[in-house]
């Protein structure tokens, strides 16, 4: 099994489960019957055991454990190795006295699920009024180089984690994301906010204004967020439609700009390849091509382009990914690949051991 099957945004939202156990307090009104539920109380067993081996061996070994779980090919852990980096991330704050302290202890693996956990009890602790008094602060002081990954990271978890103490007000959240002074900044925490709102919701199965809006509330705020919101709310009415691909690209089709549409079926790339990353690709792509239009193919191809770099950070790996694509989709990966990567990948440290993506980031070679 492939590590990065792990990172999917599944059914259940792994995002959700810490939520569900660990401090947020919402409630989901879920049938003690429900898949969802069982998977939670399966889930939360886990999260004990890890919070427990943190403090009994140290955030290291705790993580490595994870690791060689998932690597030997472990369902149970894989499936959840994101809530289970949480757990370890909560533990970890009651170790050190600060937060970049706690932060410094961990990376991306599990969908940055250690620094997540971390900034969830660090908000929680530090509490909602004195968040929204100091809130780009929290990052800003703790991290004097603005525009590493660990930065990145301290932004986008905080917004998880406050938008969830704010009970989804997505507005309130947008509002605080857009103190930061630096774009990049802002960005990352609007992503988290949209991240957030779609989990909870995906859940629950509650979307306010359903059938009538089922993009909601994507159609409530400032178009200048389109690129994010669709992206990550077309999530909702693919759980909604059963993961039918081809009647949620319908909803895509009716979504109120070319930009809006062009992200939410890219949205739908994206997840598809999350959740079918096991079989190389092809389910993935041959959910693209449930679309009708050959516009939307090609956005949903750059999405499950997009999901192949954000794993694997390499030009290089990701060239030969596409190359197990069906034939008529390779120069049109390749060259969503190449666009991605320039706009993301080139500060990467991974970069000394990708030739392709050296090569991309020097010269214009394409």
């Amino acid at each position: 099994m492939n590590v990065h099957r792990i990172v999917s945004l599944g059914v259940i939202g792994v995002t959700v489960l810490a939520a569900v156990y660990m401090g947020y307090n919402r409630s989901y009104s879920l049938s003690h019957e429900s898949p969802v539920a069982e998977n939670i109380r399966d889930a939360r067993t886990g999260y004990q055991h890890y919070v427990a081996e943190t403090h009994r061996v140290g955030i290291a070994e705790a993580a490595r454990q994870v690791r060689e779980n998932v690597e030997r090919g472990d369902t149970y852990t894989s499936t959840h190795c994101h809530y289970f980096m949480h757990a370890i991330g909560n533990a970890a704050v009651a170790m050190y006295p600060t937060l970049a302290g706690a932060l410094a202890h961990g990376d991306d693996y599990c969908s940055y699920g250690y620094q997540h956990g971390v900034l969830q009890v660090y908000s929680e602790r530090t509490g909602l009024p004195e968040l929204m008094r100091t809130y780009t602060d929290v990052c800003d002081s703790e991290f004097a180089g603005y525009m590493n990954e660990k930065y990145s990271s301290c932004v986008h978890g905080l917004s998880h984690a406050v938008t969830n103490m704010l009970d989804l007000d997505y507005q309130k959240a947008i509002e605080l994301c857009e103190r930061y002074s630096l774009e990049s900044a802002r960005t990352n925490c609007i992503r988290a906010v949209f991240m957030e709102y779609t989990d909870v919701r995906s859940l629950s199965m509650n979307n306010p204004r359903f059938p009538e809006d089922p993009l909601f509330p994507c159609n409530d705020v400032d178009s200048a967020y389109d690129k994010d919101c669709f992206q990550y709310t077309i999530y909702i009415p693919l759980v909604t439609n059963d993961h039918n691909y081809a009647a949620t690209f319908e909803v895509c089709n009716g979504v109120r700009s070319d930009a809006a549409r062009h992200s939410c079926n890219r949205g739908l790339g994206r997840i598809a390849m999350s959740e079918n990353w096991d079989n190389s690709g092809a389910i993935a792509t041959a959910k693209c091509f449930e679309a009708q239009s050959r516009e939307a193919q090609a956005d949903c191809m750059g999405g499950v382009t997009s999901r192949m770099l954000t794993f694997n950070k390499s030009l290089t790996a990701t060239y030969a990914h596409c190359e197990t694509l069906p034939q008529q989709v390779v120069t049109q990966c390749k060259r969503d690949a190449y666009d991605y990567f320039l706009s993301k990948y080139c500060h990467e440290p991974e970069l000394a051991n990708d030739p392709e993506g050296q090569q991309a980031c020097t010269s214009d070679f394409r």
